[in-house]
């Protein structure tokens, strides 16, 4: 019996959904790094789940209707295609040597498909590891901070990112405590943006007696939209930077 894969796919549907994960995705796991070979999970939920059902002419068109809509993100089809997936028997493992992001093990594991992933790159077995592994082995957990949970009732990896935001805050204000004689607020207490850092010599005309910057240009912006630049100015024989935007 053939595989529906080997029949018929949904192509221009899953196409569309994968040109639109490319181009980005709110609180898609594929922003964690913008990896230049991800598999789309669009078209890598299809082929797996084509791969394991069989084809039948009387079942082929809502297979097609199911695949079209778990593809496009409907969660009520994704849980319909993991049950479908569950009636045809014992499911294979999938085996992803060089997973690169992890596109190909994040559908396997979607669908409930068993997934052994690795690469040769580190970056891109760290990247799997991240977006496949351990938010699976922390699945419907509560979180393990001290704070007030953020909810009653925690689903997913809902528990773990909870964590993740809670100590990410805690680094930061620490962070920002450590470093803040190296790293000044402004007057307002805004946290710059960036800092540039450059050597300075005392400037020989008595007249001015101040440190001089040594930087090659005060350019902080060439973006057609926003052009930003420096200029020094000096005042009791010290010199500050205000900052100028040509819109």
């Amino acid at each position: 019996m053939n595989k529906m894969i080997e029949t018929a796919l949904p192509l221009t549907e899953i196409n569309n959904a994968a040109i639109r994960e490319k181009a980005g995705k709110a609180g898609h796991p594929a922003n964690l790094h913008m990896w230049w070979g991800r598999s789309p999970e669009a078209s890598s939920l299809a082929a797996l789940s084509a791969v394991v059902m069989d084809y039948s002419e009387e079942t082929a068109s809502e297979v097609m209707a199911l695949l079209t809509k778990t593809v496009s993100g409907d969660k009520d089809s994704l849980e319909a295609m993991r049950g479908r997936l569950k009636e045809c028997g014992t499911l294979p493992t999938v085996w992803d040597a060089f997973a690169g992001f992890g596109g190909i093990p994040i559908a396997a594991g979607k669908l409930g498909l068993k997934v052994i992933a690795n690469d040769l790159n580190p970056v891109a077995a760290m990247l799997t590891r991240a977006a496949v592994d351990i938010p699976a082995r922390f699945s419907s957990m509560r979180p393990v901070h001290p704070g007030p949970a953020g909810r009653v009732v925690y689903s997913g990896a809902e528990g773990l990112a909870e964590d993740v935001r809670f100590y990410g805050d805690w680094l930061e204000n620490q962070a920002l405590k450590r470093l803040a004689g190296t790293y000044p607020q402004t007057v307002d207490g805004a946290i710059p943006f960036a800092w540039l850092w450059v050597r300075t010599v005392k400037c020989p005309n008595p007249a001015c007696n101040c440190r001089i910057p040594l930087g090659s240009s005060y350019v902080l912006s060439k973006s057609k939209n926003s052009r930003y630049w420096a200029e020094p100015v000096v005042e009791d024989s010290r010199i500050h930077f205000e900052t100028w935007l040509s819109l």
